[in-house]
């Protein structure tokens, strides 16, 4: 880590007292899962999702800007068990510019846990003569997601009008639900739509004091994806 993301972690454990047991049950979760779950797999997808995303960013004492829409881009690796319809994936999502925040303002990695209510979109099934027959429907699904994010904003202060530029650390979650739509046996369509919010956050500022302390970011984002089974 840089020096001021070690300050501005140290700010959130500060300001969050709780801020050292979730990231400990974050990181244990994440732990257990992905390799049980990689382990368990009976598939794997990649995917593509570009999506659309309107958030709020509130930093220290003052500080608050409305983002405005911007193109989010989000590459994703999901391991998938179509016998419990379930799976979890791996992504990196990139929000590309903002309303007066800069160009890339904020960065994030995460794990996604999703549930297919009546199976997922493809699924091989065996029959009694050892055929594996792949089985395709439209797949409706709830999620829940959790991410570690880095906030870089350059932006006018409204309270001095002078060009403001601080970083900022997130713990944050997304809740949604969405639906995956075959094309072909190895070939699906996705769209989701995702609530977001902060479970934990602070923000440094090395030039002044109106955007020191606590981050709070929340806001929502649609998303059209390409998934392809390996």
């Amino acid at each position: 880590m840089l020096p001021r993301e070690i300050s501005v972690m140290l700010m959130i454990l500060n300001h969050h007292s709780r801020a050292p047991q979730l990231c400990a049950s974050l990181l244990l979760v994440i732990a257990l899962m992905l390799p049980s779950t990689a382990q368990a797999a009976e598939a794997v997808s990649v995917l593509m999702k570009f999506g659309l995303s309107s958030f709020n960013v509130k930093a220290g004492t003052t500080f608050s800007k409305d983002a405005g829409m911007g193109l989010e881009l989000r590459p994703q690796v999901n391991y998938e068990i179509p016998s419990l319809n379930f799976a979890a994936g791996l992504f990196y999502q990139g929000r590309m510019g903002s309303n007066g925040l800069g160009a890339f303002p904020l960065s994030r990695f995460g794990l996604a846990g999703y549930y297919y209510v009546f199976g997922l979109a493809i699924s091989g099934d065996s029959y009694d003569n050892g055929v594996g027959v792949s089985q395709s429907r439209f797949a409706p699904f709830i999620t829940a997601q959790v991410d570690y994010g880095t906030l870089a904003i350059t932006s006018l202060s409204s309270t001095t009008g002078k060009v403001l530029a601080f970083n900022g650390l997130a713990i944050g979650y997304m809740l949604g639900g969405g639906i995956d739509i075959p094309l072909t046996s190895s070939m699906i369509i996705e769209l989701e739509i995702l609530l977001e919010g902060t479970l934990a956050g602070g923000a440094s500022q090395s030039d002044g004091t109106e955007a020191n302390g606590g981050l709070s970011i929340a806001g929502a984002a649609g998303f059209l994806g390409l998934s392809f089974h390996l």
